[in-house]
């Protein structure tokens, strides 16, 4: 730095001052670590050099979130953005957003600036980036309760990391995965993840991951009421957690490992391994990384039991904890679906509800919250990148899935169901639910339906069940969300959604943010019927065109006339699925139609029978020349009853003429018994 300025070049000197700036850092001097990384931007800034202002600006704001200064993190990862955009810089581009989504600590700006990165890794190809933008998204999904969005993110990061044939970032990448799968009650395959992840930690000697493994089992255990092995897992993980001076961890594994006491009948080793977990937890201010806080908490309240003295004040702050998880949360949807979605915050809301109402205690921050308007520049963003992510995704099988969980995250709601058109007679069917189990839908979403089916239009509307007396109204009052998916005036299909009033209300807002993703998942679903249909017509196309080239190598194969006519026909009713088929030949002298080939079942009567040109259905159409179909031939007034011919009820007919040089030679005629028309 001294021969810096001694040069008097304001670049070197700011090199200089960045290099002094790292090295402070690796011993852990923030404070003189931001002066020296201010210093070297001024520098920068008098030289006009972007990249280094951005460098430097980008370093100011991970060490202003290390010690705690959030506004100014923002503000040097939201300059250096802005410089790195101007400049063109990818790579620092996605440096500054995930310094942001670092930083803030509202879960929907977080969400959208890992979004933006993903974006970003996947344009510049860098696998590795991918893979964490991925993870990190899954656990903030995972942390809000949208464990669908979650698993669809973790999958995907997990597929990539298989690819790259590293055990280390895949041992990292496996706890999440069997942590999604735990949640969403699918337990054999979180065990299986949690075995796999353990295997791997212990075969690169990572004993960081270990410990998390073991818990992972241990939950997994005590959700299928294996208690003896939940607590050994869990057991494991608490020590192997202290012995790496993981508090935060260890306070969760202990609370838990209290909850598998608890279960196994031990309240006094239940009442113990929490009490010291929350004590532990405490002490770090109630901060972890990994897991939700107010896990301990409530575990802790539900070893102490009802009846304990200070019971209610551990309720209480397991109540202030999980509130204070979303104090910045921006988004009203990824708000309901925390406290509702995620089943400890939904319990401890219906309990801490209940115990407050008990003692005359206001529901107010529950109850008489108003749903913030939101950032209407930030909301019409959200709903074009929606959109985006909905008419790129042509799998026709995972559409519906990617619908709900949209719809969910958006709006919040506790219970939703997906109607869509059956395939077989286009009535409107439930095809995915979310929040029950569809033996659980009520009547109140097949009314609503019925009611949209009409209409086609939004509707919101309030359901106020019996409401026992002292009861808390806001448990047994719904808020209903009903919307019509159509597209060019075809409804594709509706969805319905509803809350109870103790987790959020839909407002107009809601209304008019989901008629937009209404008739995005409807254009969506429309592109998917559409490519279906496309692919479905070249199917049909590469089918008669490959009939047609057998038909021509069975005419270049053989000389022999009847034996080219009995292929034809084999290709025709194969071909159009049919129960048999007649090909005739005219005889011009008596005008007569002769069975020349015949294939399926044809009776008897029929293949010897010689048809009259003009005469009966087969004569008639055969002598106008021009195809036709017949949807029923006993309705047929032109019909010619055979003797010894039974015809059964709905038989379809086709009947082509054989046309050549303008001239009808014969015909051929198609037969089918079943309800499909030919």
């Amino acid at each position: 730095l001294a021969l810096a300025q001694q040069s008097g070049d304001p670049r070197l000197e700011a090199d200089s001052f960045t290099m002094l700036a790292q090295a402070a850092m690796r011993r852990g001097e923030y404070r003189h670590a931001i002066g020296y990384y201010q210093e070297s931007l001024t520098r920068y800034q008098a030289v006009d050099d972007l990249p280094g202002q951005a460098d430097s600006l980008v370093q100011l704001g991970g060490i202003s979130r290390i010690t705690g200064d959030i506004p100014n993190a923002l503000r040097y990862q939201e300059d250096a953005l802005t410089l790195y955009r101007q400049l063109g810089d990818r790579n620092g581009e996605s440096k500054a957003i995930s310094g942001l989504a670092a930083t803030t600590h509202d879960y929907a700006h977080r969400r959208d600036y890992l979004r933006q990165a993903l974006t970003i890794s996947q344009e510049i190809e860098k696998r590795r980036l991918q893979i964490t933008w991925l993870n990190n998204l899954a656990l903030a999904y995972w942390y809000l309760g949208l464990y669908g969005q979650a698993n669809s993110y973790q999958e995907q990061a997990v597929a990539l990391a298989r690819g790259t044939q590293s055990p280390i970032i895949l041992a990292g990448l496996l706890d999440v995965l069997g942590r999604i799968y735990l949640k969403q009650g699918k337990y054999e395959q979180a065990r299986h993840t949690f075995s796999e992840g353990l295997a791997l930690a212990q075969q690169v000697a990572s004993g960081e991951y270990a410990p998390f493994y073991e818990m992972g089992l241990g939950l997994v255990d005590l959700a299928q009421h294996e208690v003896e092995t939940a607590v050994s897992h869990l057991q494991r993980a608490a020590d192997q957690f202290a012995a790496h001076d993981m508090t935060a961890e260890h306070a969760t594994a202990r609370a838990w490992l209290g909850a598998a006491y608890q279960a196994g009948g031990d309240h006094c080793q239940a009442q113990q391994h929490t009490a010291q977990a929350a004590a532990q937890l405490e002490s770090v201010n109630n901060i972890s990384i990994e897991y939700p806080p107010q896990d301990v908490w409530w575990l802790h309240y539900q070893a102490a039991g009802e009846n304990n003295p200070t019971a209610f004040s551990m309720l209480e702050r397991a109540f202030q904890i999980m509130m204070d998880g979303i104090a910045n949360l921006s988004d009203e949807g990824l708000r309901r679906n925390y406290l509702s979605g995620v089943a400890i915050n939904r319990d401890i809301v219906l309990t801490w509800a209940a115990a407050t109402h008990a003692q005359g205690k206001s529901l107010a921050v529950l109850t008489e919250r108003d749903a913030e308007p939101g950032n209407v520049p930030e909301q019409l963003q959200r709903m074009l990148d929606m959109g985006v992510r909905l008419t790129a995704h042509h799998n026709a099988t995972t559409l519906p899935q990617v619908i709900m969980n949209e719809f969910v995250e958006l709006s919040g709601v506790e219970r939703a169901v997906l109607y869509l058109r059956n395939a077989q007679d286009d009535a409107l069917e439930p095809v995915l639910w979310h929040g029950l189990a569809v033996a659980e839908i009520p009547e109140t979403a097949v009314s609503l339906v019925n009611k949209i089916k009409r209409t086609r239009l939004a509707t919101r509307q309030t359901e106020q069940g019996h409401i026992p007396d002292g009861a808390i109204p806001e448990l047994y009052t719904r808020s209903i969300l009903g919307l019509p998916l159509i597209a060019n005036g075809k409804l594709h299909g509706i969805l319905y959604g509803d809350m109870r009033w103790i987790f959020g209300r839909c407002t107009q807002s809601d209304v008019s943010i989901a008629k937009v993703f209404a008739n995005q998942a409807a254009a969506a679903l429309e592109n998917i019927a559409w490519s279906r249909t496309l692919e479905q017509r070249v199917v049909e196309r590469t089918a008669r065109l490959q009939a047609l080239a057998e038909v021509g190598r069975d005419i270049a194969a053989t000389l022999n006339f009847n034996m080219v006519l009995e292929r034809i026909t084999a290709h025709a009713r194969d071909l159009l699925q049919a129960d048999n088929c007649i090909v005739y030949l005219l005889d011009p002298a008596p005008q007569m139609l002769v069975p020349i080939a015949s294939i399926g079942n044809v009776s008897e009567p029929v293949k010897t029978y010689h048809v009259p040109l003009g005469k009966g259905i087969v004569g008639d159409i055969t002598q106008q020349g021009i195809p036709q179909n017949v949807d029923d031939i006993l309705a047929d007034p032109r019909r010619l009853q055979l003797p010894g011919v039974v015809v059964p009820p709905g038989q379809k007919l086709l009947v082509a003429p054989l046309v050549s040089r303008d001239v009808v030679i014969g015909t051929m005629t198609v037969r089918r018994d079943s309800n499909e028309p030919v």
